[in-house]
């Protein structure tokens, strides 16, 4: 079932256009770039700069020993 009359007819033109729609449809689209642009963690799993900086400061502050247990044979 088409909702536009017009769909894919020669009265099928710009002048037709569903402004409620389209103008939903682009604040659906700057949402999405938007928080995308924002942090990119949801997509790629990685976690924003601040908080990877603030892993690496943690990790410098701990010592790991150059030894292991289960390294030496008894």
């Amino acid at each position: 079932m088409a909702f536009d009359k017009c769909y894919h007819q020669a009265c099928d033109n710009l002048f037709n256009v569903d402004r409620a729609a389209l103008a939903k449809q682009a604040a659906a689209i700057s949402y999405v770039i938007t928080a995308y642009g924002i942090s990119t963690e949801d997509v790629n799993g990685a976690p924003p700069r601040p908080v990877r900086a603030q892993a690496r400061a943690v990790a410098k502050t701990v010592s790991v020993s150059a030894t292991h247990d289960h390294d030496s044979v008894s």
